[in-house]
């Protein structure tokens, strides 16, 4: 990807089981819990989240075409210590909005269950309307391409697209970041590090920011930029 060295992950997990969901109008999201040796594949279709999703060391596959309203979770996301892969495509992102009527919160990594979160993306689009960051990275190895993230909290404080510490390490590449408050000081795109010790490592390649006052808020470590910061 234009000249940039991309990060591969390899990624060992054990299926013992795997779930496909036929696709309905507003099918019940089909996992609550993703248990190790666990792997749940989402295919293209709309689909309800009404509780937390929580990835718990096993393996939640979201396909292209796939719709997702959330009806008011503060994490309608969670991976601890298992994988998560998002597969859009330009022709096909993946969507993650607020249902009519509620709010959505935010996608959270953390190390759990032995293990280190593994997060593939590419082709998202996802809004978050409640104040915080959109997407909080943990401990965790990542790739973000070609997507979408919308910070649309109304309140100005403590908001981000997309923060990676904890000793997470990965890439962001051809995203557009998008804090709804023009002018409001807190606001950053892409956040590395949270001001702790932990050795943070992070590449970014062509990302434009839309009205946030940080583009790129580096609180610890290192920062590789590539291309071009907006």
């Amino acid at each position: 990807m234009k000249g940039l060295v991309m990060l591969r992950f390899i990624l060992s997990v054990m299926v013992a089981v795997v779930s496909v969901v036929s696709a309905e109008a507003q099918t019940p999201f089909p996992a609550r819990f993703v248990d190790a040796g666990q792997t749940v594949v989402v295919p293209k279709g709309d689909y309800l989240i009404s509780r937390e999703t929580i990835v718990r060391g096993g393996t939640l596959i979201i396909e292209a075409g796939a719709k997702i309203k959330v009806q008011s979770i503060g994490r309608p996301i969670q991976v601890a210590g298992g994988v998560l892969e998002i597969r859009g495509t330009a022709a096909d992102p993946v969507v993650i909005e607020p249902d009519v009527g509620h709010t959505c919160g935010h996608m959270v990594t953390y190390f759990a269950y032995g293990k280190r979160p593994q997060v593939s993306i590419n082709y998202l689009d996802w809004q978050t309307t409640l104040n915080g960051t959109c997407m909080v990275l943990s401990a965790t190895d990542f790739e973000i391409a070609n997507s979408v993230i919308l910070s649309a909290a109304a309140a100005s404080l403590n908001r981000g697209c997309i923060q990676a510490g904890g000793g997470s390490r990965g890439l962001v590449a051809d995203c557009l970041l998008e804090c709804v408050k023009e002018g409001a000081t807190s606001t950053s795109g892409v956040i590395i590090g949270n001001g702790t010790s932990q050795n943070d490592w992070v590449q970014v390649l062509n990302v434009t920011t839309v009205n946030c006052a940080n583009p790129l808020n580096v609180k610890k470590n290192v920062a590789t930029l590539n291309g071009v910061i907006e």
